[in-house]
Formats: structure tokens, C-alpha cells, sequence
């Protein structure tokens, strides 16, 4: 049996970036900024392609003018006429290409402009070295033989400065809103997925959860329905378990009386003495076998102790007896609600395995943080290997294989303190002792409303 921290007591933040809910988050986050900048991206491309097609068919419309307005002037009057305000977006001049111009063939998207104006086979596209890089042009020849030529515009679109930092900052807050608003909505839709968990952490055989309420999403319902059916089933099965191991137990004590009777008539020997002894073992096991059975339903009967003095006196039960017990009490009171047999029994069966295997035993008694204490009973005997301390916790466990119960015990002690803890919403854990022994450390909750099954871990 692994007694194992709950899941849902770990630190909220260690635990904040493994939820279910987070991490779908991120999912979505991260797939809405993707589709997000996919989107720019097309966006821009196609802006940028569009204001090149516009940009060059202008550039084309102005040269038709151009040209249909220089062959109507004598050449004496082209140059004047040829502004650079006059045939925007280009500059005309009424020359031959520059000399350090490198001829080219018209590019493709600049005669799908051009054919729709001029004729093609009059045109004649180059480039220029200039600051910002290479220039194109393009000289038409007109009507009288003389050229034509203009410079046109190399760069159709340039984005305002700071546009870049703007997209990334708009990408930087739409992933922050689609987080926080996808995981509000996650986390609704998984809080019942929480609840069931909670639900199960806190289920135990000794002490059932509460049904598990049925509603949320539909999948969720559907395992609350069908975890609430099986729960169901085992507490019946647990029920039936524990009736046949008391009825077992309790119909066992007729047959032994009248076998005792029986040997009232025989003579005193050893074979009387040693039926005796067979009975009285008989008798013992059936008893502890009786008192797991309790443990595993108890009637629980809680009121408020004093946990010192509750502890006191039991000590002082133990040094009447002669048993040496050294105790470690807080000098004032610690009130517990609980049910005072239940803790009786549980620290009488620790105080009893520590006087069997040990020359002497401690018991300390100390409060903890969030309403709960500690009951912490060390030996000096050979301890338990770490292997084997969930296992003792489980009934008829025992390290010492001859089954002699004056030197091994029953193997039901250390079971039944393990059931009535957890019947008082605790726990039992066992330890090595130092330099060696065995610490047995019951922790138990101070009120109901505190946890001490078990510390936080990060998940």
C-alpha cells in the first residue's frame, strides 16, 4: 500500500504550469498567434503586391502621357515641358539612356502594364547604379525617331518606420489575451475533472468519499457516474469482507467453549497443558481477528481531548506495569477532537511493538503547522528494512518467519493502528530510528477541517 501525498495538496505554483487547463492554454495561445502572423504575413504580401501593380501601372499611364504629350511639342519645347512634377510617379527627360546603363529585357510584370498603352517592340528597359541600389528605366522612341526616356520608381512599398515593432507588439498582446481568456475557460470546463479527483484522493476503503456529484462536461459526468457505481460496489464488497471475517471470528468462540469444557474432565499432564496453550493462542487470534474487523468500519465517538494528559495517563498505565518509557510532552494543553479509544489503541498497539523489539521506547508528542499533531514512538530495536515498512502496515505481515507469537507477534497490530489512523482522517508512517530502531510517526488533525494524510510535493 503506497501512501503517496495527494496530488491535489501540492504547491499551487509548482503544480500551475502542469494543469491540464495551462497547458491547453498554451495550445491555443500559441495557435491563434501562429495564425495570427501567418495572416500579416499574407496580408502584407499581398499589400506589397497590390501597391507594386498599382505603382506600375501608374508609372506606365504617366509614360503614355508623357509620350503622347512630347511628340505633340517641337523638340525645342520637350525639355522644358519635361517637369518632375509633370509625369509623377517618373522622371522624363527627352535623351537617350544613360551611358552607364545596362540593357535589359523588360521584365514580365512591367509588360503586362506597358502593353495595355504603348507598343511593346518601341520599348527598351535598363538599369542604373545609384545610392539606394540598382534604378530601372526605360527609353521609348517616338513618332519623329528621337527618344524618350524615364526613370522609373524602384521601390513600389516601403513600410512606415516602426511597423515591424508594432506587429510584434499586437502579436505579444493577442497571444496574452487569447492565454488569459482561454485559460479562464479551460479552467471552468476542468474544474469538475478537479472535483473528481479531489473526490477520489479522499476515498479509502475506512473512511468512503462522498458521492461524487455528477454534472460538468459530458465526459466527466460520465466517469463521476460510473466511479460513483463502482465505489458503490466495493463499500458493499468491503462491508461483506469484514462481516464474514467477524462473523468467522465470533462463531469460532462457541466450539472453543465447549472444548474447554471438555477438558475440565481430563487429567492434569501435558497433553491437557498443551491444549490449553493451543486453545488460549486460539482464543488471542481471534480476538485481534475481531478487533481488525472493527478497525476496518469503527464507530467512531468524537469529543474533544487533551492530548497531554490523554498520553499521561496512558504512560502511567505503562510504568504501573513496569515498562520504562521515556515521554516527551508539551508543557501546556493540545485539544484534539477525536475519538480518544481509537488513539488509545492506536499508541497502545505502537507502545507494545516497541517494548517487544526494543530495550526501551520514547514517545514524544509535538504540534504541527495547519492544525494538526505528531505522536512519534521510537525503539532500539533492529528496525525494519525500508523495503519491507508498507508491507508490515498490511494484516498477518511479519518479518519473523517462525510465526511464534511471544517473538514475532501477530502481524495484525501495526494493521489495525494503520486503519484507526486513517479512520481519523490521519496517517502512519513508519522510519529508521537513529543510531537504529524503528520511528513509528502518527500524524492526526487537530479539528476536522485540517489535512495530515500526507506534506505537499511539487508536481
Amino acid at each position: 500500500m503506497n501512501h503517496q501525498a495527494p496530488l491535489m495538496n501540492q504547491a499551487p505554483l509548482a503544480s500551475f504550469g502542469r494543469r491540464l487547463s495551462t497547458r491547453l492554454a498554451w495550445v491555443v495561445s500559441a495557435a491563434v498567434v501562429t495564425l495570427f502572423a501567418l495572416t500579416l504575413t499574407l496580408l502584407a504580401h499581398h499589400g506589397r503586391a497590390a501597391a507594386e501593380a498599382r505603382l506600375q501601372r501608374d508609372a506606365a499611364q504617366a509614360l503614355a502621357r508623357a509620350v503622347t504629350v512630347m511628340e505633340a511639342l517641337p523638340l525645342s519645347e520637350r525639355l522644358q515641358a519635361a517637369q518632375p512634377w509633370g509625369f509623377a510617379p517618373l522622371i522624363v527627360a527627352p535623351a537617350a539612356p544613360p551611358l552607364q546603363a545596362r540593357f535589359q529585357p523588360l521584365p514580365p510584370s512591367w509588360q503586362e502594364v506597358f502593353a495595355e498603352f504603348l507598343a511593346l517592340e518601341e520599348l527598351t528597359f535598363w538599369e542604373i547604379d545609384s545610392d539606394t541600389g540598382p534604378r530601372p528605366g526605360i527609353t521609348v522612341v517616338l513618332a519623329d525617331g528621337t527618344p524618350l526616356s524615364a526613370m522609373l520608381p524602384s521601390a513600389p512599398h516601403q513600410p512606415p518606420p516602426g511597423l515591424p515593432w508594432r506587429i510584434v507588439a499586437a502579436l505579444a498582446l493577442a497571444g496574452l489575451g487569447t492565454w488569459l481568456i482561454a485559460l479562464w475557460a479551460l479552467r471552468r470546463v476542468t474544474a469538475p475533472l478537479e472535483r473528481l479527483i479531489h473526490a477520489l484522493e479522499t476515498f479509502t476503503p475506512e473512511s468512503p468519499a462522498a458521492v461524487l456529484p455528477e454534472h460538468g462536461p459530458y465526459e466527466v459526468m460520465l466517469t463521476a457516474r460510473t466511479l460513483n457505481a463502482l465505489q458503490e460496489r466495493l463499500e458493499r464488497l468491503l462491508a461483506a469482507r469484514t462481516a464474514l471475517l467477524a462473523g468467522i471470528a465470533h462463531d469460532l468462540r462457541t466450539p472453543l467453549a465447549r472444548i474447554r469444557l471438555r477438558l475440565e474432565s481430563l487429567p492434569e499432564d501435558e497433553t491437557r497443558a498443551g491444549i490449553e496453550r493451543d486453545l488460549s493462542e486460539m482464543q488471542r487470534l481471534i480476538e485481534l481477528s475481531l478487533d481488525y474487523a472493527r478497525s476496518l468500519t469503527p464507530r467512531l465517538e468524537y469529543q474533544d481531548v487533551d492530548l497531554v494528559a490523554f498520553t499521561a495517563d496512558l504512560l502511567d498505565l505503562y510504568h504501573e506495569g513496569g515498562a520504562e518509557i521515556e515521554a516527551d510532552l508539551p508543557a501546556s494543553a493540545l485539544t484534539a477532537h477525536l475519538d480518544p479509544t481509537a488513539l488509545g489503541r492506536i499508541l497502545a498497539n505502537l507502545l507494545d511493538n516497541a517494548l517487544r523489539y526494543g530495550t526501551q521506547a520514547k514517545l514524544r508528542l509535538r504540534p504541527l503547522a495547519g492544525g494538526c499533531c505528531e505522536f512519534i514512538v521510537e525503539d532500539d530495536g533492529p528496525g525494519i528494512p525500508p523495503e519491507a515498512r508498507e508491507a508490515v502496515l498490511e494484516p498477518f505481515v511479519r518479518l519473523e518467519p517462525s510465526r511464534n507469537p511471544d517473538t514475532g507477534g501477530s502481524g495484525l497490530g501495526l494493521s489495525i493502528a494503520a486503519n484507526l489512523a486513517r479512520a481519523l482522517h490521519g496517517r502512519l508512517s513508519l522510519e529508521a530510528a537513529q543510531p537504529h530502531g524503528l520511528r513509528a510517526v502518527l500524524r492526526l488533525p487537530l479539528r476536522p477541517d485540517a489535512t495530515c494524510s500526507g506534506g505537499t510535493v511539487p508536481l
